[in-house]
Formats: structure tokens, sequence, C-alpha cells
């Protein structure tokens, strides 16, 4: 990169760095004042790499901006109904009332514990009148609409409010989303504390539809350097509720939300994520050179005498087979997630010919189904395992996470569930992608298609699903009426082409041949592309047409084809 021509996205970040305290200790030990500088000097990768269990100190030095917190709530003056009459609000039930109309056209405000967590709430805060109220007795269609409104707004903004909000969120970000770790700029992932709210879930999780706090500098603990500058609190009349200086740690902010804890971490490509990334990928290779030994170990215990040492056998069995995670107890305010050690007795069916099927609920509350064929053995063992237990039982009632953890320690060093699935998704991947040789001239498209195939099915093995976004129908259509428009179109050149074909053994008069022109139609019905059908005037450029809108489909038929949801 140019020193003396900084990307323009940059140059408000460089004059912050240039006004400010901490960026002027940064001009001092980096000795430059080029964002190009700043940016790019930190390549860890080039550095040797140490053993991520030996690593004491993370870092020597940490100087940060805090974090930024969500506007007060700002009331909108809005009324709903109760009973088909208009009610006041005050801004603290406004804002609940908000809340709630935010996901009136969301499948969440028809859950019945969503509903419940959520008007609890609501009621209490509405006071002892709508003590016996229920939610249907409450309109909140019109705070609903005026978010509609609002929304419509938004996107119709001029240029210039677009400009200056997008100014705005570049300010935000020059200040919150930067840290100076031993002297190398870092870009952070998240710097904006979550906002109040509704509490979502997935699946039918106990706390959807319970409130999410407003967080306050007080509900934050800070981890920076010791001799670094402590942030400003930017909330007049706050404190940070700890300043901590732990540099065997790499989160940068943290507070919680209830029971759930939310840490500021560096951004994917910092040294940290690095770094981490690495030696998980490491431990896969390590993993790799061991593991024929340590399924033979653990096929051993299959048949051992103590029932304790099958279940060890059995469960590491299932997570080298089926990337299963390790599974830990939960709260009863807790979503009734299971893992391999946590699996009851109900979640397992043995089935015929060493067929087993396993449907629970795994992290995030996405469910696994499966139907597997195992091995004789551990079909057996399974047998014995759900023999004269309650469907409430645990199948493994000998072990826990703590005890299979330990049995796989004792294997590999640093051997876990989560180094089982990065080297069996990784295999996966590998096998998949030596499937097929590419020709260099296939587009990139192409190669992303089947790049996307490969990775299903590593997503099937670590039961990886991603929601179906709300355009996605939309996005899909609009791009199938492209591909339509397009195959017409080639027919109708085709077409066009014969008739060349035709008239060339007729002969046709100079004089029709001069007037000929070349013909420009839209299609009657049009896409979003605007699809412009040109009809050339000789043969040779109708053929050029031709390939180049064969082309275009198959363009368009690679990217359909990447569109998948797994």
């Amino acid at each position: 990169m140019d020193k003396g021509n900084e990307p323009t996205k940059y140059k408000k970040f460089l004059n912050n760095i240039k006004d400010s305290k901490a960026g002027n200790r940064l001009i001092k030990v980096l000795g430059t004042t080029s964002l190009a500088d700043i940016i790019q000097v930190n390549k860890w990768w080039e550095q040797p790499v140490e053993n991520d269990e030996e690593i004491e100190e993370r870092w020597k030095s940490l100087e940060h901006n805090a974090v930024l917190f969500p506007s007060k709530y700002e009331p909108h003056g809005v009324k709903i109904r109760y009973k088909g009459e208009e009610i006041e609000l005050t801004p603290n039930q406004e804002e609940l009332a908000t809340f709630w109309a935010q996901i009136l056209d969301n499948e969440l405000s028809s859950k019945e514990i969503t509903r419940k967590n959520f008007f609890k709430k609501f009621r209490k805060d509405m006071g002892e009148r709508y003590a016996l109220s229920n939610l249907h007795d409450f309109d909140f269609t019109p705070i609903y609409d005026h978010l509609v409104k609002m929304r419509e707004r938004n996107k119709n903004k001029t240029p210039e409010e677009k400009k200056i909000e997008k100014e705005k969120k570049q300010k935000l970000l020059d200040n919150y989303g930067y840290a100076i770790v031993d002297g190398f700029c870092e870009k952070l992932s998240n710097y904006q504390v979550e906002p109040p709210g509704i509490f979502r879930g997935r699946g039918d999780h106990p706390l959807s539809g319970k409130i999410k706090p407003r967080i306050l500098p007080e509900h934050v603990s800070l981890n920076i350097g010791m001799d670094d500058p402590v942030p400003i609190c930017p909330l007049p009349g706050h404190s940070w509720k700890e300043v901590a200086h732990n540099n065997e740690s790499t989160w940068l902010a943290y507070y919680k939300v209830g029971k759930s804890s939310k840490y500021v971490f560096l951004a994917s490509n910092s040294k940290f994520k690095g770094m981490n990334d690495y030696m998980k990928y490491e431990k896969a290779r390590k993993l790799k050179t061991a593991v024929i030994d340590i399924r033979a170990d653990y096929t051993k215990k299959l048949e051992d005498r103590e029932e304790e040492n099958r279940q060890l056998g059995v469960a590491t069995y299932l997570i080298d087979k089926l990337a299963l995670r390790v599974g830990n107890e939960k709260g009863e305010d807790e979503a009734d997630t299971v893992g391999c050690c946590s699996l009851r007795v109900e979640h397992i069916k043995i089935d015929e010919n060493h067929h087993i099927i396993l449907d629970f609920l795994g992290k995030d509350t996405i469910r696994y189904y499966n139907r597997i064929q195992v091995d004789p053995k551990v079909y057996d063992n399974l047998k014995k395992f759900v023999r004269g237990k309650n469907d409430s039982d645990n199948l493994f009632d000998r072990i826990n996470a703590s005890k299979l953890n330990d049995y796989l320690k004792s294997l590999m060093q640093g051997l876990s569930a989560k180094v089982f699935r990065t080297y069996n998704a990784s295999i996966t991947l590998q096998q998949e992608l030596d499937k097929r040789i590419f020709d260099e001239n296939e587009s990139t498209d192409a190669k992303v298609s089947y790049y996307n195939e490969a990775n299903k099915q590593v997503a099937i093995l670590c039961n990886h699903q991603k929601a179906v976004s709300k355009n996605f129908n939309s996005q899909s259509e609009a791009l199938q009426n492209t591909i339509k428009d397009h195959m017409t179109y080639l027919i109708e050149l085709e077409d066009h082409l014969l008739n060349f074909e035709r008239k060339s053994k007729k002969k046709e008069k100079k004089e029709e041949r001069e007037k000929k022109e070349e013909k420009e139609e839209k299609s009657e019905n049009q896409s979003k592309n605007k699809l412009n059908k040109i009809f050339p005037a000789d043969a040779e450029k109708t053929k050029k047409t031709v390939e180049s809108i064969k082309n275009k489909i198959k363009k368009f038929e690679d990217k359909m084809k990447i569109r998948v949801i797994y």
C-alpha cells in the first residue's frame, strides 16, 4: 500500500490517532503516522509460534477505549389499546411495549413461553389496574405501524442523510473499534454492548420473552495493561465495575446479561484469534498421527469388565464417529440441550441391524436427528445401557463430562471432543474436495458452488444448520426469473440465427439488407435486471451474443447452486 495514499475510510481514524492521547502513544510506539504502517505492521504468523499451552502471557500492554453503550430510550408517544381503548404509557412502559411490537411479525410472538415470560414483566410494570389482564387484551399494532413507517423512512433517506449517518458510524468505529496490543493496532470484533430488548433464544428456550436489561458501566469489567490508561467512563455519574490487568486472558471487556456471560474480543484477523485457530488445527494435525492408537484404545474398552470403562469407550466412539459435543449439566433456567455425556434414554432408539437413532436438541437448541449403523460391540453395549432405565435416566450414568475429558487427555495432550470435531471435519472436507479436479477455464462461481457442496458434508457431520433469511425466497425467485428471462432470450436468439441460415439460401434484395437495423426489445415480464434483448444484424454477431448469453445463464445457475441452506 502506498504510504501517501491511505484509503479514505481510514483517514478519519488516522486523524483521530493524531489528535488523541492514545493516538500519540501509538505514534510514539510505532514511530509512524501512516495508517498503512499501523494496520499492516503486525504479521504475527511470520514469528515463531509458541505452544498454546505453554503461553503464560498473551500480551504485555493492552490499550482500548472500552465499549459503546446504546443510546438512552427516546419515547415516541404512540399509544397502545387496552380492550379497544387508547391508554397512556410511561416511558418505561412504552419501551417494553415497543420491544413486543418489534417481534409482532415474528413467529416468536405466538410461542406460549415467549408470551408468558414477556407478559409477566409487562403486567407488573403496568401496575395494579391491569393485574387481572391478559396479553391478548392489549393491542400493540399502533406502535408496530409506527415502527414500519420509521423503517420505510430510513430506507428512503436522502444521499446527504446517508452520508451523515455513515460518517457518524465511522467516527464510532474509529474511537471504539481498535485496540493497541503490544504496540500493534488490532481491530475489535464487537465493541457495542448488547441493547435491552426481548430475549429470543432458539427453539422453546425457557427464557424466551424475558427482558434483557440495559447494561450500564457498573456492570462492565475492563481488561487493560497495568501501565495503560483506564478508559474514561462515557456516561456521567457512572463508573466501571472493575478494571483488571489479566494478561493471561484475551478479553477486553466483560459483562453479564442474566446468567449469560458476554465478552469483547479482538477481530477474527487479530493475532489472538489467529493463534487460537492455528493451535486448533495444529492439535487436529497431531491427532491425525495418533488417531489409530487412540481408536484402538477406546475400542478395547468396549469389552472391558468395568461398565464405567465401557461407557467411556462408547462415548468416545460416538464423539469420534458422529462429531458430538461432550455435553454438560444444565440448570433449570437453561435450554434443555444435551451432548454426548448428558444424553438420556429418551434420546436414543435401538433399531434393527446394528442401527441406532439419536434425536435430541444440541447446541443453540438445534435438533440433532441421525439414524446410523454402529459397531456391533457399541450396539450391544448401548442395549445394555438402556435396559431397565426410565426415559429420563442418563444413558451414560457412570461417567460425566469431566471423566470423559480426563480420559481423552490421557490419550493425547490437549485432546478433547472439539479436537475430534476439527479433525473429522477437516478430513471430510479434504476428501470431498479431492473428488474433483477443476479445469482452468471454470468460473469462480462454479468453484464456489462445488466448495459449498463439499462444505455441506461437513455441516451435516457437525449438525451445523442455518436459518433461512427473510429475503431468501424473494431473492431466489428473482434469480430464477432472471434465468428464465435469459433462457427465453436464448431461444429467440437461436431462432434469429436460423433466419440468417434460411435467408442465405434465398437472394435478399440489397435494399432490404441496408434497411435492416439491430432491434432492441424488452421482455414482456421484465425482471429486476431489466434485460435488454438485442438481435444483431448479422450471423457472426448473433453467434457471439448466443455464446455470451449461454455463459451468463451458466453463471446465474452456479449462483443458484451457491444458495444452499444447510
